[in-house]
């Protein structure tokens, strides 16, 4: 999982800090909550995302899929990464906000 260090450079420090700080802002304030319990908000609860799932493990499946890069994973924890058997897959999730980051390992 790649913090917002990697991407600091491409986008140049004042956004990457800019769009850091905002995020930051979302998960800590738990703005995206909703009263549940994905962090990553109502996309990432199971309700809303289970076609996506089965689509998802289909195609992972289907198409011999190992390796998956998740740019705006999100909270993994709390999120929908956790409906999907990763089983054989690698998956690298990227965010650009440290603290989900850190969750996520």
């Amino acid at each position: 999982v790649v913090g917002a260090a990697a991407v600091a450079e491409p986008l140049g420090a004042a956004a990457a800090g800019s769009a850091e700080a905002a995020f930051s802002r979302i998960y800590d304030g738990g703005e995206w909550l909703c009263g549940s319990e994905a962090k990553s908000g109502l996309g990432s609860r199971y309700e809303t995302t289970r076609e996506f799932c089965e689509f998802l493990q289909g195609f992972l499946r289907e198409h011999s899929i190992t390796s998956v890069v998740d740019a705006g994973c999100g909270h993994w924890p709390s999120g929908y990464q956790r409906y999907i058997n990763w089983q054989g897959v690698h998956y690298h999730g990227v965010d650009v906000v440290q603290s989900v980051v850190q969750d996520n390992a």
